[in-house]
């Protein structure tokens, strides 16, 4: 199952600790782990909570915070089997210790028959394989996030490309 549908009618109600950031392609993404929402029988601030629902990191968004929801409607979709590893931030892509045929390999993926380059251990166990997020402000840059990459994740974007906040940088299999 890809998409949390709502079970009963009302309004939704974002919790404090779901963080939404909107990405490049304006789809909403859940940047954080402990994402929850309500939905709630009326816009009365003391109704009675109808349901609860957990929003995984990497969700796409479907819904307003306030607004009415029908029965069946989708509230979100994510991927159940990757556990997504997302920027917060907009920058450049660079990657660290990501070296070709030593710390990443290029493995075909017999489902999708489609390329995928996984973070491989190293024989020398010498790299540590990260992704780093650079800005640029008045002519200076700056080093703004760095992901560790762990063993196994699939790569889904480039050294040097930009990326901005919601964009997944690799996938782990869950």
């Amino acid at each position: 199952q890809t998409s949390r549908k709502s079970k009963v009618s009302g309004v939704i109600e974002f919790g404090d600790r779901l963080v939404v950031v909107t990405n490049g392609e304006g789809q909403r993404i859940v940047t954080s782990y402990e994402g929850e929402m309500v939905i709630k029988a009326s816009k009365d601030k003391n109704a009675a909570i109808a349901a609860r629902l957990q929003v995984p990191l990497g969700a796409i968004i479907m819904v307003e915070d306030g607004v009415d929801v029908k029965k069946d409607q989708v509230i979100f979709t994510w991927d159940p089997y990757t556990n997504p590893i997302i920027t917060d931030v907009e920058g450049t892509i660079r990657f660290v210790d990501i070296v070709e045929d030593e710390s990443v390999s290029e493995e075909l993926d017999e489902l999708t028959g489609l390329r995928q380059r996984v973070i491989i251990e190293d024989r020398e166990k010498k790299l540590h394989p990260h992704i780093e997020i650079w800005q640029t402000k008045g002519g200076k840059e700056k080093r703004v996030r760095d992901f560790v990459i762990p063993e196994g994740a699939q790569l889904t974007i480039e050294d040097g490309q930009h990326v901005t906040a919601g964009t997944t940088l690799a996938k782990m299999s869950r």
